[in-house]
């Protein structure tokens, strides 16, 4: 009997999936893809260009140097919100998902972590247990910091090294959707490390200059 009362629901349903998956699904395809897939991108990467075209102009060719790892990082993480934006709206809306577009997710997700890791150090974002040290004698302290920033320098060079020998043992391995090779996507690693170096090396350079205040944001000590 309770069966009965729900027919109406039911048929209902079926009707509405009916309508759209006759009328309203195809022509959303035919919009959908072209305008997602070959329009909305190469807008985007116009609208990036033209941003870092007007700032060199106004602050010279330096704001790329000085903004690098902004500069990678962002389209990175533009990328990913686009497609799981697309992936979500053709697999629940379409039902007509893209089977690589996970894949390049995951792509833009490592460049992003280790370019924004490298964003990260760059501004001294970087954890520090100070309570102990923060009470000795400056002196001692910046020799400290000394110690502890050339074991990171050293640290990141070898990752570098480990990270490079990795992305070339991953060249003959193909990605499962698009079969491009591997090291596309563990190349992220030894560059992200490399930029640290960077970092690293300057933090470092500072410490012995002695031109940076203790415990300041800019400094690496924090």
């Amino acid at each position: 009997m309770v069966a009965w009362i729900f027919w109406p629901l039911v048929l209902l349903f079926q009707a509405i999936a009916w309508l759209f998956g006759t009328l309203i699904q195809p022509p959303l395809l035919l919009i959908s893809e072209p305008f997602f897939l070959y329009l909305v991108p190469p807008l985007l990467i116009l609208c990036l260009v033209i941003y870092i075209f007007q700032r060199v102009q106004a602050e010279g060719a330096m704001f790329l140097v000085h903004n690098l790892e902004e500069i990678l990082s962002f389209p990175f993480l533009a990328a990913i919100a686009y497609l799981v934006f697309i992936q979500v709206y053709f697999r629940y809306i379409l039902n007509d998902p893209f089977v690589w577009a996970e894949e390049i997710t995951l792509l833009c997700f490592h460049w992003l972590v280790f370019t924004g890791m490298a964003l990260a150090y760059k501004h001294g974002e970087k954890l520090t247990m100070d309570t102990f040290v923060s009470h000795l004698p400056v002196n001692f302290q910046r020799k400290l910091y000394i110690f502890i920033e050339i074991l990171i320098f050293f640290t990141i060079l070898l990752l570098i090294y480990h990270g490079i020998v990795v992305a070339i043992l991953e060249w003959t391995y193909p990605s499962p959707a698009l079969e491009f090779p591997q090291t596309y996507q563990s190349a992220s690693f030894p560059v992200g490390m490399t930029l640290m170096a960077i970092h690293s090396g300057r933090h470092l350079w500072v410490l012995i200059a002695g031109t940076v205040e203790l415990g300041h944001r800019s400094s690496p000590a924090v």
